[in-house]
């Protein structure tokens, strides 16, 4: 396999501080991490 990697695409978890202080953001975690 080849390609090329981009890196804006990477989803990487949510820091738990920031889910803490915007309620918006709970339940949207990014797939593969949890809380």
């Amino acid at each position: 396999k080849g390609g090329t990697w981009a890196p804006y695409k990477a989803l990487l978890p949510l820091p738990s501080q920031e889910i803490s202080r915007n309620p918006s953001l709970r339940g949207h975690q990014n797939p593969g991490y949890t809380n």
